[in-house]
């Protein structure tokens, strides 16, 4: 399948030697019975309980021979310990159950709302995706109660390939890479597949238990973008959204037999006052080349304070091997987002294809995650997690430095965004390395104290 093989495609080079004063932890390897190739980041509770699905392994049957993806969560150790606890809440069945999950939100009521990449509706070759409810076991009970809240049947999305976000009125917004063909164009149309969309899902009213699709936005795979695979969701206090496509755009840069140009950043903002339709802005296309393309930020942006976007492009850049941008929002008075490559990748020791998102420390560093590269103890080096220090007086560019460069044992092909654990900690996945159960290892969960 077309998004499994993009996945697996998109795992190449990384590296460089990491600093003495960082501590850096396996503290989890998935053994396949439990899961494998984790892609989509973690969710951490407040008391540092950390929950999130592989996007393979657990059960296997003619749907997915490779696992159809499980549901876990991981508890710290108790004083005095360092073993971490897992438990897993969920293996999925494949077809209607779904199958190939990608990461988990959580409620104020302790529920996971997470989505299948496949499985589901069968109108979709493997299934259109799904989107699910884990509710926590009752008092005395260990059971997690699973809820299919929406089967995509491809007319109204498919491949639901990201993060959830989840607003104060409990609604979801997501996400799907294809669905909602539309009459005519290029790249999407061709296949009928359509180019993606953005969903929202409103809970059921009382006594209800339906809850409702709506479409915000279709993507037309031209200048407004297409397919946005991989790539969650982020809202301003205005309600608008920020998000990403892997295609569409400027379709006179990345151009090739199927047309799906460069990719797009874009925002959506709510209907004015007594309309229904959501307003579509490309903020920016990127060109190929030197300026960068296909800007994955596995799961979503970051946004800064001042409204600064940052993200990651997978491939382009100086040397080909992907980039770091910003985009500042518009001068008062200016309709123009302004576009910084911040970091182009050299491939190698140096790392390459920034497949995940980025997040931030207190002194406005950058940290993220190379998906290949590095380390070359793995066939296209193994990855690294990467810092990009501010610019200061004395150097006025951005510096990067390598934090950690996977060796194979302790993961390899970081893919998911890292995730703040409290000050100077974070906690990532990685989609292959650590156990030897899987070809070219199961996945790791680590720890990164800085």
């Amino acid at each position: 399948m077309l998004l499994r093989a993009l996945l697996l495609s998109f795992a190449l080079i990384v590296a460089g030697p990491a600093s003495a004063t960082i501590t850096f932890t396996t503290i989890f390897k998935f053994a396949g019975t439990d899961g494998s190739g984790p892609v989509g980041p973690l969710f951490r509770t407040k008391a540092g309980v950390l929950f999130g699905a592989a996007t393979y392994g657990g059960t296997k049957n003619k749907a997915c021979p490779n696992g159809c993806g499980t549901v876990f969560k991981l508890t710290p150790p108790a004083t005095g310990k360092t073993v971490w606890t897992r438990t897993l809440l969920r293996r999925f069945a494949g077809n209607a159950d779904g199958m190939n999950p990608f990461g988990v939100q959580a409620d104020a009521a302790g529920a996971l709302f997470g989505t299948t990449i496949n499985g589901g509706l069968t109108s979709c070759d493997g299934g259109c995706g799904a989107v699910y409810k884990l509710a926590p076991p009752a008092a005395g009970k260990t059971v997690w109660t699973k809820t299919l809240i929406y089967g995509f049947n491809g007319n109204d999305g498919s491949n639901p390939y990201g993060g959830l976000l989840l607003d104060s009125a409990g609604a979801l917004i997501g996400t799907t890479n294809r669905g909602v063909p539309q009459a005519s164009g290029g790249y999407c149309f061709s296949f009928r597949v359509g180019c993606g969309s953005v969903f929202k899902l409103t809970p059921p009213a009382a006594g209800q238990t339906r809850w409702t699709r709506t479409t915000l936005y279709a993507f037309k795979g031209g200048a407004d973008g297409a397919q946005p695979v991989a790539a969650g969701l982020i809202r301003d206090s205005a309600g608008r959204l920020y998000g990403t496509t892997a295609a569409g755009g400027d379709t006179s840069a990345c151009a090739h037999f199927l047309q799906i140009s460069c990719g797009v950043v874009y925002r959506l903002s709510p209907p004015p006052q007594g309309q229904t339709k959501w307003i579509a802005t490309t903020l920016y296309a990127f060109k190929g080349g030197a300026d960068g393309s296909t800007p994955y930020s596995n799961d979503r942006l970051l946004r800064s304070a001042s409204g600064v976007l940052y993200g990651a492009t997978l491939s382009g850049g100086a040397a080909g091997f992907g980039t770091v941008f910003s985009l500042t929002p518009p001068a008062a008075g200016q309709t123009k987002w302004t576009k910084r490559t911040l970091y182009s990748f050299k491939g190698g020791a140096d790392g390459a294809q920034p497949y995940a998102g980025l997040v931030s420390d207190t002194s406005g560093a950058l940290y993220g995650l190379a998906g290949s590269g590095g380390s070359t103890l793995c066939t296209n080096g193994c990855g690294l997690i990467f810092k990009l220090t501010p610019p200061t007086t004395a150097h006025p560019a951005w510096t990067k430095s390598t934090v950690h460069a996977f060796k194979g044992t302790d993961g390899a092909t970081p893919l998911s965004r890292l995730i703040p654990g409290g000050t100077g900690i974070f906690y990532g996945m990685t989609r292959s390395g650590g156990s030897t159960a899987c070809t070219s290892g199961c996945g790791t969960i680590f720890k990164l104290t800085l």
